[in-house]
């Protein structure tokens, strides 16, 4: 029995998202979200039907931005990870997967609320 089993006064649906996330938690351990620093740049294959959308509360003051995840494939070692995009970051993106690309590089600029992260096709050989 988990601890989501012992939980009281949560609706069945409630404890079944709980238990999903718990399941997921532990059987996606590749799954984890891609973080890259100033100036790094990766190549992942993007996988277009692997696209979710959701609102953060960042600062926790009430105010959401919508972000898309991306499941990602590192083509080295197929880890797959999560890359969050902004609306704009993710426009780029879907505009490459549109035109049939799913190898892209990824650069990051800047730090902070001045990010921007540049989306590039790459050819595959």
């Amino acid at each position: 029995m988990t601890v989501v089993d012992n939980l009281k006064g949560l609706s069945e649906k409630a404890r079944e998202n709980l238990r999903r996330n718990a399941q997921l938690r532990m059987s996606r351990k590749g799954n984890r979200l891609l973080v890259l620093k100033d100036r790094e740049e990766i190549v992942r294959i993007f996988d277009p039907e692997q696209i979710e959308s959701q609102e953060i509360d960042y600062e926790g003051n009430g105010e959401k931005v919508r972000k898309f995840d991306y499941a990602v494939t590192d083509p080295n070692t197929t880890e797959i990870q999560i890359f969050r995009a902004s609306t704009r970051t993710s426009g780029d993106i879907d505009a490459l997967l549109a035109e049939g690309y799913r190898l892209i590089k990824i650069r990051r600029e800047g730090s902070g609320k001045n990010t921007r992260y540049y989306a590039t096709p790459v050819k595959e050989s």
